[in-house]
């Protein structure tokens, strides 16, 4: 009987550990806050991006969830390479699974660095928390160049907007 009580405590906590480490796998998709030590100042942001890019890995963006210490998105950030060589008034266009679609324009000055800043409407964040996505395009705003893509995750958004909407981080 003592034997049997052991095996299942060992049987449930190797099962915790299991759950535990699924949790969070290369994969996953997670928000990180971090503070400073030398300045307090707190850094909210997720651990990986959303990656488009061709085959031969010359064209595309990442796009990275701007996140503020209270938790919300007001944007999303692109880095983008090869659509063009500098940019502004750049467009973003995120076509989901059933058909609706955000629209937008970059916001940030001319550059000449691949950046892009997208803001996020209520309704945008609504589309991005409940629905997956089908494809993306970047539009360069000087040049018209553009690249399509499909994601590898097209629930990176449902994911990351999950956690934010219930406070989930990992402190660093």
């Amino acid at each position: 009987m003592k034997n049997l009580k052991l095996s299942a405590i060992i049987i449930i906590m190797f099962n915790i550990t299991l759950n535990i480490n699924a949790q969070v796998t290369s994969d996953s998709v997670y928000i990180i806050s971090k503070t400073d030590d030398m300045s307090g100042k707190t850094y909210t942001y997720m651990n990986k991006g959303m990656l488009i890019i061709n085959e031969t890995q010359t064209i595309g963006f990442k796009l990275s969830p701007y996140i503020k210490n209270d938790l919300s998105m007001p944007m999303i950030t692109a880095k983008i390479i090869g659509i063009g060589s500098c940019h502004e008034t750049d467009e973003i266009i995120i076509l989901f699974t059933d058909g609706q679609k955000i629209t937008t324009k970059s916001w940030n000055k001319f550059n000449c660095d691949g950046d892009a800043y997208f803001n996020m409407s209520s309704k945008d964040i609504e589309l991005l928390r409940k629905n997956p996505i089908s494809k993306i395009r970047i539009r360069n705003g000087r040049s018209f160049e553009s690249y399509t893509g499909e994601p590898k995750d097209g629930e990176y958004f449902i994911k990351m907007i999950y956690q934010l909407d219930n406070k989930i981080t990992h402190n660093q």
